[in-house]
């Protein structure tokens, strides 16, 4: 629950323990003790719902925390909203964070009881300065808006006018990630160096409405992620079920080493026409030991690309 990057996780319990799959606070625990990133569950979730007469810019987009960013400063990125003495509105915008402090949008509207209602955006640097977020307007008089963590999904708002004395504070709240239509969101990775090693990375927040403790294909060896040196390398992506099931990632390597088939032929036997016959839609990456690379799917359209020392970069949908 508060892994940071999963694929680098998955890495240090292959090199850094003696087994294949951790799960639950345990394996969180782990990780963080073997220097792993960590951060609070407030880091998964984005930009939402607004206030609606607070219009906030058509091209606000909120971009994740630099890498180098401690997940106490990362951790503001998203956006909030709360109001300020049950009368003016506000929606907070962290679109993006450095080492160097953040850009934020700060919005402000009055609340409709008043009769009217307006809106104001304006976008403007903040820093950091022991764990919270600052930022100042001078319009003839300088105001200080600072933000800090009170606890998962709440920060609190301090406003101070220092021309003229006064000071307020109120609370603010993360606004929810909307969900995107369709229940999709994986990303693979395969890779073959300079030495001849083979490697597959896959990470995904598997698809909505899952039960509670359900574990997909994608940290599972052999059925959405499976590298073997002496064959190929795949990543996979779709109803993760059936890929544990049928054990994809693997089968796609077998069926090179025991049928002597190229990389292609067995990618494309396997998800263009053996799978579809049980009802399972999604695609798979595979890269072989000579570098030959096969994406085939079933589906509308995956987003896929490469490149190589032989191979120009390339990107393509359908």
């Amino acid at each position: 629950r508060n892994i940071k990057n999963p694929i680098s996780a998955a890495r240090l319990v292959m090199e850094e323990s003696r087994h294949v799959l951790m799960v639950g606070p345990e394996a969180d625990a782990f990780i963080s003790g073997v220097g792993g990133a960590s951060v609070g569950q407030n880091y998964f979730l984005k930009s939402g719902d607004n206030f609606s007469d607070v219009p906030l810019p058509a091209d606000l987009q909120i971009e994740p925390p630099d890498d180098r960013s401690p997940p106490e400063l990362a951790a503001f990125s998203g956006v909030w909203k709360g109001q300020w003495n049950g009368v003016l509105n506000q929606v907070l915008a962290v679109e993006r964070i450095t080492p160097a402090g953040a850009e934020v949008v700060d919005g402000l509207g009055t609340h409709p009881e008043w009769g009217f209602v307006f809106g104001t955006w304006t976008r403007l640097p903040a820093r950091f300065e022991d764990g919270t977020l600052s930022y100042r307007f001078l319009n003839g008089e300088e105001q200080i808006f600072s933000y800090t963590h009170k606890g998962e999904g709440t920060i609190e708002a301090f406003y101070e006018n220092r021309t003229t004395g006064y000071s307020t504070k109120t609370m603010l709240k993360r606004v929810p990630e909307k969900k995107a239509s369709g229940d999709h969101g994986t990303v693979g990775a395969v890779a073959l160096d300079r030495c001849g090693d083979l490697a597959a990375g896959t990470s995904t927040g598997g698809y909505g409405s899952k039960t509670p403790g359900r574990v997909g294909d994608s940290p599972i060896i052999g059925a959405g992620t499976y590298a073997d040196n002496g064959t190929a390398a795949v990543s996979a992506t779709g109803h993760g079920e059936y890929f544990i099931r049928f054990a994809v990632a693997h089968e796609v390597t077998a069926m090179m080493r025991y049928k002597g088939v190229s990389v292609e032929e067995a990618a494309t036997r396997l998800i263009k026409y053996e799978l579809p016959k049980t009802g399972l839609s999604g695609g798979i990456i595979a890269l072989d030991r000579d570098g030959n690379l096969s994406m085939p799917f079933n589906t509308v359209g995956m987003v896929r690309g490469g490149i190589g020392d032989d191979l120009p970069l390339f990107v393509e949908v359908y």
